[in-house]
Order: structure tokens, then sequence, then C-alpha cells
């Protein structure tokens, strides 16, 4: 937690997965935080670089007050997944991000979220989301918002690893998607589209869809249709999705784990729809591989900020070679002068809720 606005602290406490209690305190006081928070925001909307060799840096501060008082126990210990339960603002953090010398703190462990340890379940043996599908659900292109122009080719990738339903396009109708996010019985759900967040409103918090738009009030009758198949994980991409504010937890993406869903992702900013799709087409192909869901996130992650994942004529590239996105414009490419290593591209997708 942090403390008061002129003065205070920042508690940490970590549980090992042996049941060791570490307690950790820094001075810190709101104002400060909020200072801090602040400059690194506006650093990675503006893709400006973090200066994580500056001691005196929003990332390095950060760093240090979060990350720096348990480096030796994540060193000691080995650990590959931090869950995270933090107080509200500390919720926007996108901790993959902080660093330190160079080194961004995902390449030391996965990080995610959620709003109560004591309702995360974390006892729930893996699902087999490989044998028993995804759906996915999305459009391209919208009668009054921006087009997303690489959904498709989204789509078309995780069908190649995952069997499923497809309702894209002219399919992606609000009574369509209301039916199918009821009846459908995989595990696993996939929703590319525009959205809007108002904090402490649910009523007023909407995904679009091709003809108008849902109300996420619905999503609270989802838990109930779905009671005997259970979402594993919703995913909601291109969409600003997973911030919430002082009357709300955790965003759009809080909302599905409130639908009954054990894990949601979504990001704490709007993240270019070239970037979006290329990064899910990734994550995908490391879950269907058997990976947890934060360790198929931060694999991803740690292949954008090493560059890994690249531009190469007019295609973006996986490491392995592999096409995720093609036919890319030359307006489009100019777009990304350094390629995706910047945090802007890859920090702002978050994991809440059971992070297996």
């Amino acid at each position: 937690g942090v403390g008061n606005v002129d003065n205070g602290f920042v508690d940490l406490t970590l549980i090992t997965s042996d049941g060791t209690v570490v307690g950790r305190r820094s001075e810190l006081s709101l104002k400060e935080f909020a200072t801090l928070l602040r400059g690194f925001y506006g650093k990675i909307t503006s893709q400006r670089p973090l200066a994580s060799s500056n001691a005196s840096s929003e990332t390095s501060r950060l760093y240090s007050l979060f990350i720096e008082p348990i480096d030796e126990i994540l060193d000691r210990e080995q650990v590959t997944s931090v869950l995270v339960s933090a107080d509200r603002g500390l919720q926007a953090i996108p901790f993959s991000a902080l660093a330190h010398q160079g080194e961004y703190a995902v390449k030391k462990t996965s990080f995610s979220f959620t709003p109560s340890l004591a309702l995360t379940d974390l006892s729930v043996p893996l699902a087999d989301t490989k044998s028993e599908g995804i759906l996915i659900m999305g459009s391209s292109e919208f009668s009054d918002l921006a087009p997303l122009p690489f959904v498709g080719q989204e789509v078309e990738n995780i069908q190649q690893v995952y069997e499923g339903l497809a309702v894209v396009e002219d399919q992606f109708t609000s009574q369509r998607v209301i039916t199918d996010l009821k009846s459908s019985t995989q595990p696993l759900i996939h929703l590319a589209t525009h959205a809007d967040f108002k904090g402490g409103k649910p009523d007023q918090s909407m995904i679009h869809t091709r003809d108008g738009f849902i109300s996420f009030e619905v999503f609270k009758s989802i838990r109930r249709e779905r009671k005997s198949d259970p979402i594993d994980l919703f995913v909601l991409s291109a969409c600003r999705s997973a911030l919430g504010d002082s009357d709300s937890e955790m965003g759009l993406a809080g909302m599905a784990l409130q639908a009954g869903a054990k894990s949601a992702i979504g990001s704490l900013w709007y993240v270019d729809d070239i970037a979006t799709s290329a990064f899910f087409s990734q994550f995908y192909r490391y879950l269907s591989r058997g990976m947890t869901k934060s360790s198929a996130l931060s694999m991803t992650q740690r292949d954008f900020a090493s560059g890994s994942i690249k531009i190469t004529g007019s295609d973006v590239v996986a490491p392995s070679g592999d096409i995720l996105l093609s036919n890319l414009s030359a307006s489009q490419k100019f777009n990304y002068p350094r390629g995706f290593r910047h945090p802007f591209f890859w920090s702002g997708f978050v994991l809440l809720g059971t992070p297996w």
C-alpha cells in the first residue's frame, strides 16, 4: 500500500510458494508516487527512452520501490511467476516494464494481478484448453469507429493453433455475441474489438459490435449460464480494458473475472492494431504448447522487448521466422522506426486472476 499525500510508505508483502512471508517497507508519499507514475506513463505513451541506467529516472525509482526489495528472493527461489494483489493506484503499474540498468523486470519473472488473493483459486488443476478450443469474436470494420485492419490475420493465426469457433465481421452482431458467449462451451474466449470503460458505471461500460454495442452488465449473466462450462481465459484485444479507477476494480478485464472467467487479459492503454495483433498471434502460439498463461504472456513480452519480433520487408516476423502479419503498407511500417522494442507496445498487456 501507499501512504498519505505528503509522507507515507510502500509496504510489500511477499508470500513464497512454501508459505514463507517476507515484508519490506520503503518511504513514499502519494504525491511522489503520482508524480513518478505520471512521468513513467508519459515516457511510455510517447515512446521516449525510459533511461533505466539513470538511478533518478521514473522506471529506476519504481523498480527500486517495488522490485529491488524482493530481488534477492526472486533470484534465490527462482520465482517464475509473481501474483500481485495491489491497492488501488498500484494496479496501474506495468510491472513488466520496470527496469534497472537496461534490464526489464519481465526478464526476471512474469507478473499477473488479482483484485483479491482470497478470491483467486490457485489450486485448480490445468484445464486441457488445447483440445477444448476457443471462441474468437471480433471485427475489422465498424460503422462509426476506426477500423482494426489486422483483426482478420489475428483470427487466422489463432485458428492455426487452436480449434474453435470464429464469429467475425458481419456475424459479429450484438445478439450473436450474447448468444454465443452464454451457450458456447469453449474455455478460451478472444474478443478483438473496441470497448469503452466508464469507471464505477458498469451499465455504461460496453464492447462495440458490428451493429452497435453490448453493455458489460450483460456479462454478469454469463456466470449463471456457463456454470457447467466456466471460462478459463477471457482475452480483450484491441482496446484499453484493464485499468479501473477509484470506484472499480481493474476495468473491463476485471468485469470478465466477475463474469466467471478464471483469468482475463486486458491492456492498460490502447495499443495500436498491428502491435496488438502480432502480440496475440505469438501469445497463443506459446499457450498452445502447454505454457501457463503468465509464462506465455511474459515470453511474448520478452520477444517484443528483445527485438525478436520484428518487421522484415512488409511482414511482422516471429523469432522462429514464421510470419505473424503480412502486407504492411509503407505508411504502416513508417510508424515503427525502431520496431516493437519499446514497452509501449508490450508492457500494457496484463493478466488478471489465476496465472496458470
